[in-house]
C-alpha cells in the first residue's frame, strides 16, 4: 500500500514537472516569436510606411484575430493543414476587410513557420529561396487595402489547383460493392434528396446493386457538421446512410433562418420515420437532444474523433480543418474529408468500411479511461 502510494506521488509530481517545462517552453517561444514580429513590422513600415496606417473595419479586425488565434491554439498547431484549406481562410478573411499589418503579420509567421518557409523581408536578409505558398499568400495579408485583384485570383487559382491529398477508398468508384456515394446539394435541392433516405430495417440488405456491409441496419443517419466564420453559422451537413452506400453533402450557408429550421424539422422528421435516431460524435446544437445519438466516449478529457476513428482502425486526416465550407465550388478533398466524418461514425458503431481493412487494430488500440 505504501509503495503503490508513493509511486503515485512520483508519478503525480512528474507529470507537474512536465506541465511546468511545457508551460516555459511554450513561454519562451512566445518571447521569440513576439521579438519576430516587431523586427519585421520595422524592417517592413521602413520599406512601406504606408502600410502602417492600413485600418480595417470591426467586423473584418475580429475575424482576423480568430483565425491568428486558431492558428496559434494547440489544437491546430500539431496538425498538418493543407495549403487549400489556408488559402481558404486567408481569402475568408481579406473578404470581409483588408488586413491590418500586425495582424498580417501574425497571421503570416504562422503560416510560413508551418510549411517551413520565410517571409518576403527575412528572404532577402538571409538570401533563402523564395516559397511559392508564401509567395502567394504574402500580397493578401501583407499590402492592406493596395492588394490587387491579380493576386486575389492567383491565390484563388492556386486554391482550385492545389494536389488532392485524401482519396479514401470507401470513396473510390472501382470497390463496386462498398462505394459510398459523395452527393453535394446546394439549398432547397437537398429536401428531395432525403427521400432516398426512407428505408427501414428489414428491407433487403442488396441495395442499388451492393450489399450494405453485412451490418444489421436500423433506423440511425450518420451526421456530422461544418461551420464557416464569417459569419459564424452553419453551412454544411453530412448525412450518411449506409443502407444506400450514399453520403448526402448539404450546403446550408445561403439559406434564411426559417429555411434551416426547415432543415432540421425535415432530418428530423426522416430520423424519426426510420425508428432511429441522428448519430453524432459529440453534441450537435442544430438538432434536437432527445433524437441523437452522441457516440463520443464520456471520460475525461474528452478524445477527439481521430482518436477514437484510430480504435477503430480507421485513419482519419485533419488536413482540411482550416477549410471555408462557405466556398462556391468545394474541392475534393473537402467533399471526401466530410462525408468520411460522418461514415467513420457508422464504422465506430459496428458498421465495417474499407479503410478499416488497411489497418491492423493493434497498431492504434487506444485505452480510454474514466
Amino acid at each position: 500500500m505504501y509503495n503503490a502510494q508513493r509511486h503515485q506521488q512520483k508519478k503525480e509530481m512528474k507529470l507537474a514537472m512536465e506541465r511546468v517545462r511545457e508551460r516555459e517552453e511554450k513561454k519562451e517561444e512566445e518571447t521569440r516569436r513576439a521579438g519576430r514580429l516587431e523586427k519585421l513590422l520595422v524592417k517592413i513600415t521602413e520599406k512601406s510606411p504606408e502600410l502602417a496606417a492600413v485600418s480595417t473595419n470591426d467586423t473584418a479586425r475580429r475575424v482576423h484575430m480568430e483565425f491568428a488565434g486558431l492558428l496559434r491554439s494547440d489544437r491546430i498547431k500539431k496538425k498538418k493543414m493543407s495549403f487549400a484549406a489556408i488559402a481558404e481562410k486567408v481569402l475568408e478573411g481579406y473578404r470581409v476587410g483588408p488586413y491590418e499589418l500586425r495582424k498580417g503579420l501574425d497571421i503570416a509567421i504562422s503560416i510560413a513557420d508551418r510549411f517551413d518557409e520565410l517571409i518576403f523581408v527575412e528572404r532577402e536578409e538571409e538570401g533563402g529561396e523564395e516559397g511559392y505558398l508564401m509567395a502567394a499568400l504574402e500580397p493578401i495579408l501583407l499590402r492592406g487595402d493596395q492588394v490587387r485583384l491579380e493576386d486575389v485570383e492567383e491565390l484563388e487559382m492556386l486554391r482550385l489547383n492545389a494536389i488532392r491529398k485524401l482519396e479514401f477508398p470507401s470513396f473510390n468508384p472501382k470497390n463496386v460493392d462498398e462505394y459510398y456515394d459523395i452527393v453535394v446539394l446546394k439549398g432547397c435541392d437537398g429536401f428531395g434528396y432525403l427521400r432516398k433516405f426512407r428505408t427501414r430495417e428489414g428491407d433487403d440488405r442488396r441495395v442499388n446493386g451492393r450489399w450494405n456491409g453485412g451490418y444489421k441496419m436500423n433506423g440511425d443517419l450518420f451526421v456530422d457538421t461544418e461551420s464557416i466564420m464569417t459569419p459564424n453559422k452553419l453551412a454544411l451537413i453530412a448525412i450518411c446512410c449506409p443502407k444506400v452506400k450514399s453520403v448526402l453533402l448539404w450546403r446550408v450557408h445561403e439559406m434564411s433562418p426559417e429555411g434551416l429550421t426547415e432543415v432540421q424539422r425535415s432530418i428530423e422528421d426522416l430520423a424519426l420515420w426510420r425508428g432511429g435516431k441522428l448519430v453524432v460524435f459529440g453534441k450537435e446544437n442544430f438538432f434536437n437532444e432527445r433524437l441523437t445519438r452522441n457516440i463520443q466516449p464520456n471520460v475525461h478529457p474528452m478524445p477527439a474523433l481521430l482518436d477514437v476513428a484510430k480504435n477503430h482502425r480507421v485513419i482519419l486526416s485533419k488536413s482540411e480543418t482550416l477549410s471555408n465550407w462557405g466556398v462556391y465550388t468545394l474541392r475534393e478533398d473537402q467533399k471526401e474529408y466530410a462525408a468520411m466524418d460522418a461514415l467513420v461514425l457508422y464504422a465506430i458503431d459496428g458498421g465495417r468500411i474499407l479503410e478499416q481493412d488497411e489497418h491492423p487494430l493493434r497498431k492504434f488500440l487506444l485505452t480510454f479511461t474514466h
